[in-house]
């Protein structure tokens, strides 16, 4: 093989390998367009992707055995064509209970024919003292291949108007690069020096009896068990910047592709530190980073107590809450500056009123809409004032009703 076919290859198994998950792991970056397009509630969002779990858990272990009789190549193109198939089906708004039986089907093809094939060819890619950098280049060309893609169509969606229609025309897009990824697997890679022909060593019963008894494979079992619960946990990231932080959802897909961002990096460095201080050292240092994140994430929602309201939405436990972040400290003072009075009449002088509490509004129990408010930030060993004015949503100048012209 030459040196230009032998980075070919890692070049398609990063793209097949990062770009085959989009589509299934749809809702990462699309959770709310997800919901609105497919008419899907959290609950049928999250059976969904439990089903392409169970599929996936349990396609792997049929997986290994067929990758070792069967061609790499004719398994990668297999499933990347299969994958993109499914994404067209996808993009014609199937209803919930097919979607159940897609993501099956996904599950299916990604672990039972792609995984271990793609494991298989990486294995075979590099020599044995070079496997921790050949599997970092692979993770981190996977991160930078999903990351890319989906920072491309997120442009498209946002482009098309982040509507229901955008959403089914990224999801073809998704399909059709999938379907080319397979079609080029097969150009570039090359089948396995041993044939399904070939003899293949059984394995015992007994042996697996002994692998079961062996205390690393458990511990590694448990390792990837807890890195695959914080990955899965990064995955709301999303509609938790939608739902809880009120952002659009163009913002909350770009939260989880910047999010993206990060992995090609993450995923080579990881790949050269195990080669040089050790895989359980650098575990342990990861380990460390997740638990520091997800204790800042709890610590966050308990400084901002937040609940549901009726709609599902998130919202302030107490109105006389705030939001805190980083400036809040500085924040000294809170003004609302009104126009006129409330029951004013068109034709009535108005002068502008600044006071330190909201108003009560005369026809309800509830508070009047000030036009500004302004924000007064101060420091405490710096005599420096600095005021915001925020414009607020409201019918009219005076919080009543819309005035003529």
């Amino acid at each position: 093989m030459t040196n230009i076919r032998h980075w070919l290859v890692m070049t398609i198994l990063c793209l097949s390998s990062g770009i085959i998950f989009l589509l299934p792991f749809l809702r990462e970056v699309y959770y709310i367009p997800m919901q609105e397009a497919f008419g899907y509630n959290n609950t049928q969002l999250g059976i969904q992707m439990s089903v392409f779990g169970a599929a996936s858990l349990l396609s792997y272990f049929p997986g290994g055995w067929i990758a070792d009789r069967y061609s790499a190549r004719k398994l990668i193109t297999g499933a990347s064509i299969a994958v993109g198939l499914g994404g067209f089906y996808f993009s014609t708004s199937p209803s919930y209970e097919m979607g159940i039986l897609l993501h099956a089907y996904w599950g299916a093809a990604i672990s039972l024919a792609f995984w271990g094939a793609m494991i298989k060819t990486t294995r075979n890619w590099a020599p044995a003292e070079e496997q921790g950098r050949a599997f970092g280049i692979l993770e981190g060309g996977r991160g930078l291949s999903e990351v890319i893609t989906s920072t491309a169509f997120l442009a498209v969606f946002a482009w098309l108007g982040s509507e229901v229609d955008g959403l089914m025309r990224v999801i073809q897009l998704f399909a059709v690069t999938n379907i080319l990824l397979g079609v080029a697997a097969w150009f570039i890679l090359e089948d396995d020096e041993h044939s399904a022909q070939d003899v293949v060593k059984k394995v015992a019963m007994a042996e697996v009896k002994t692998v079961l008894k062996m205390p690393a494979v458990w511990l590694i079992s448990l390792v990837v068990m807890a890195a695959y619960s914080a990955y899965w946990g990064t995955f709301y990231f999303t509609p938790y910047a939608t739902d809880a932080l009120g952002l659009s959802v163009v913002i909350g897909g770009a939260i989880g592709v910047g999010k993206g961002w990060l992995k090609p990096l993450a995923a080579i460095g990881a790949g050269f530190l195990a080669d040089k201080i050790g895989v359980a050292t650098s575990v342990f240092g990861c380990f460390l980073i997740l638990i520091f994140g997800f204790t800042f994430i709890i610590w966050k929602h308990f400084i901002q107590e937040l609940e549901k309201n009726k709609e599902g939405r998130m919202e302030l436990e107490d109105e006389d809450d705030l939001f805190k972040t980083v400036i809040s400290p500085f924040c000294a003072e809170i003004f609302y500056c009104y126009y006129g009075d409330e029951d004013a009449d068109a034709d009535d002088i108005k002068e502008w009123e600044i006071v330190e509490d909201l108003e009560e509004n005369v026809q309800s129990a509830k508070f009047r809409i000030p036009a500004f408010m302004k924000l007064v930030f101060k420091w405490e060993q710096e005599d420096l004032e600095r005021t915001i004015t925020l414009p607020i949503k409201r019918i009219s100048p005076n919080g009543i009703k819309e005035e003529p012209l």
